[in-house]
């Protein structure tokens, strides 16, 4: 009985202990992070390395050899066109000069001599013509002086040659002398100097360097690398922003003057050298100077902005259930058909055959678009997705993969640079729908489209431009689908609020912000949006070995990444919109 007693006692004791605990644990309330709508620039960039170079650089030398006897300029010195640079010692050259002149002087001799003997030899053919038709010599003696006569005469042409090249030796003799002294071909800055006085040069057939002469420094070409990846969006005359490492704080500008087209490869990565020409009036930047290159390629100022971390945020399924709410349906791929031909379920656009502008997401319609033949960027989207099936094997769709002209591109990208309330219903005055087709789809389809109706290649001499740079295509950005999570206010069922998706058109990131195109009213500047949602009561599934040193083994319970990068539009796996 006694046994019995003890054991209720202590069964009491430990359901009271087990009790307190748990009334003292801390309640399982998920915190949100988030991060405010702002307004601002966003630029745009593409990094490279550069360096500093002079617009051009002369090796300035001497072809003849001898001895260094002056130099009259050093380094860092500016010197003119022209002006004198250094000497070589000229006493071997002015001596071949005298053998030239001495070698001439008795060709002459020889030649005045050969004449001599010409006019004897044609005296003397006379006589033996006369004597010949008095026939007192015999046809042999004529036929000797005749012979004579033309050996006398083609002595003095040989010689008359030989006198020829005589002058030109003397000729390159004197100019040997002239070569002697060392002369700037340029007005510009000695960035080096490669001899001393006294020193024997030997020329060849290559001139000995004596200076690199560099042009004035007060321009500077910019030649940095970009990536195979990103060459595609620079253009000629783009801005370039670079810092130094002399100068860490202060940015220098540039402009961008050629695109090279000669590839670069260096351990399989392929760059493509980009020149920008850089103004230097204080003369701070010096040639070689290693440049860190941002080249300005897309930008918009004052623009309402989404930060990256709210665009990358996709809750998990524990995520959902903390916060007592059923998953969203997943949005078909690209939000338009499926890869098996059905609708996306959970796509808050309306079709493109409605005729009706992008859904807001929060119960206001935008301003109604117009009639459907009126439509050329529907239509666009249109044949691109059905031409890329019969064509090129794509799936049918249009929106942000239609095949726009130039045209119609310039229209968009005019509409973009509206502010943010005038935007909706610009597009759907223009008829621009990006709600009904899959991105890829339509992409794929009009590549396919694009594929099957081939325009004739015009051969660039016949196109009227001096470089190639005139030739690349104007670079127009079109916006991508985004989506963005907001907490409503709890409710009986939600204490803790109800997360809720607004699908977005987002414009050109900036790696720290991306530009908000459209969507729904409320996003407005101050809206708070969903970046994260913390459960510390979750614990790590995964053992202490194989997270440690693994930058990656986070917190568990934090949003997941998006199957696609926020300029694709930030998908949520396969399942995500593009």
């Amino acid at each position: 009985m006694k046994k019995l007693i003890y054991l209720v006692v202590v069964l009491a004791i430990a359901g009271g202990g087990y009790y307190y605990w748990d009334s003292q644990k801390a309640p399982q309330v998920p915190q949100f992070m988030k991060a405010a709508i702002s307004q601002g620039d966003v630029v745009e960039v593409v990094s490279a390395t550069g360096t500093l170079k002079a617009e051009r650089t002369f090796n300035v030398g001497s072809k003849v050899s001898g001895v260094v006897e002056e130099l009259y300029v050093d380094f860092n010195e500016i010197v003119r066109q022209g002006q004198v640079l250094a000497k070589v010692n000229t006493d071997l050259l002015e001596t071949q000069v005298r053998i030239q002149e001495a070698n001439i002087a008795r060709q002459e001799v020889d030649l005045a001599n050969q004449r001599v003997q010409l006019e004897d030899a044609e005296r003397s053919l006379e006589r033996t013509r006369k004597m010949f038709e008095a026939k007192l010599v015999t046809q042999q003696a004529l036929e000797t002086a005749e012979l004579t006569v033309k050996s006398r005469i083609a002595q003095i042409a040989s010689a008359e040659k030989s006198k020829v090249q005589a002058d030109v030796n003397l000729d390159q003799a004197r100019l040997n002398v002239t070569e002697a002294t060392i002369i700037s071909p340029i007005d510009g800055v000695v960035v080096n100097r490669v001899v001393d006085k006294g020193q024997t040069i030997v020329g060849s057939q290559q001139a000995t360097k004596f200076f690199d002469i560099a042009t004035e420094l007060t321009t500077l070409r910019l030649e940095g690398g970009v990536d195979e990846a990103e060459i595609g969006k620079v253009r000629q005359g783009m801005r370039v922003l670079f810092t130094v490492d002399a100068y860490p704080n202060v940015n220098f500008e540039g402009t961008i003057q050629m695109v090279g087209i000669n590839p670069t490869v260096q351990q399989n990565v392929v760059t493509y050298t980009t020149v920008a020409t850089v103004r230097n009036n204080d003369l701070r930047l010096k040639p070689g100077m290693t440049a860190s290159m941002k080249i300005e390629v897309a930008r918009r100022d004052d623009v309402m902005r989404i930060p990256m971390a709210a665009l990358r945020f996709r809750p998990t399924n524990d995520m959902w259930t903390a916060l007592k709410q059923e998953p969203p349906t997943p949005v078909g791929r690209g939000g338009g058909p499926g890869r098996n031909g059905g609708s996306g379920s959970g796509s808050s656009a309306p079709s493109a055959s409605s005729g009706q502008a992008p859904s807001t997401g929060s119960g206001q319609a935008a301003p109604a678009a117009a009639p459907q033949q009126a439509n050329p960027f529907q239509a666009a989207g249109r044949r691109g997705g059905n031409q890329g099936t019969r064509e090129g094997g794509g799936r049918q769709g249009g929106g942000m993969g239609m095949n726009l002209t130039p045209e119609q591109q310039k229209q968009l990208e005019a509409i973009r640079n509206l502010p943010a309330d005038q935007r909706a219903a610009a597009m759907a005055r223009a008829g621009i729908n990006f709600g009904n087709g899959g991105g890829r789809g339509g992409g794929r389809g009009g590549r396919g489209g694009n594929a099957g109706q081939a325009a004739p290649a015009v051969p660039m001499a016949q196109r009227g431009a001096t470089s190639i740079d005139q030739l690349f295509p104007e670079l127009v950005r079109q916006p991508s689908r985004g989506q963005v999570y907001v907490l409503r206010p709890a409710t009986a069922t939600t204490p803790h609020g109800t997360l809720e998706r607004l699908d977005i058109m987002q414009g050109i990131s900036d790696g720290t912000f991306t530009e908000l195109v459209s969507g729904p009213a409320e996003l407005t500047v101050g809206a708070e949006l969903v970046t994260n949602i913390l459960m510390p009561w979750l614990t790590p599934t995964t053992t202490g070995a194989n997270t440690q040193g693994n930058p990656f083994s986070g917190q568990q319970g934090r949003g997941g990444m998006p199957g696609g990068m926020p300029t694709g539009g930030g998908g949520g796996g396969r399942g995500g919109g593009r």
